[in-house]
């Protein structure tokens, strides 16, 4: 991951204190810290898409951008604001592989949650409040399968 930096250099990497090249504290993440302790955590890792990152982070959740067709999925962030997924503003956009502008919230595609639901597994799904500038990363909401499910809905709790 050489200079990856350069790619997003005007929007995430400048001014000073250059937030791409953040680490975190043991403080800030005790639970990561205590699994890096017996495992290995991102070693030589790299994205599942050569993309923004709100299309790695749907990734992370059903293992595909979006959609199962490649013409179809995210390619870009959502245009602006801080909740992306099925609960953003109207006019709030996403930019797909074929060019299309689509709102971000997507149906179908089974997501982590669906499955551990259907399988009957206790699961907490962690995220940021919905006032916190973070929300915009919960990639639950980018699902209205999960996000107007009150059952699935309920296991998303703050980080």
């Amino acid at each position: 991951m050489d200079n990856f930096a350069a790619a997003d250099v005007t929007h995430h990497c400048t001014p000073s204190p250059y937030v791409c090249y953040a680490e975190a504290q043991q403080s800030l993440l005790p639970n990561y810290w205590a699994l890096a302790q017996h495992f290995l955590l991102g070693d030589a890792m790299f994205s599942s898409e050569l993309s923004a990152s709100f299309a790695n982070h749907l990734f992370e959740t059903s293992a595909n951008a979006g959609s199962t067709s490649i013409s179809t999925s995210v390619i870009n962030n959502p245009s602006t604001g801080h909740k992306w997924g099925c609960d953003a503003p109207s006019n709030i956009r996403v930019q797909l592989y074929n060019g299309a502008n689509v709102y971000p919230c997507f149906n179908g595609d089974t997501t982590l949650a669906d499955e551990m639901q259907s399988a009957g597994v206790s699961y907490k799904w962690y995220g940021a409040p919905t006032t916190d500038s973070g929300y915009q990363w919960d990639t639950l909401n980018a699902y209205a399968q999960d996000r107007n499910n009150s059952t699935i809905w309920a296991h998303n709790v703050p980080w």
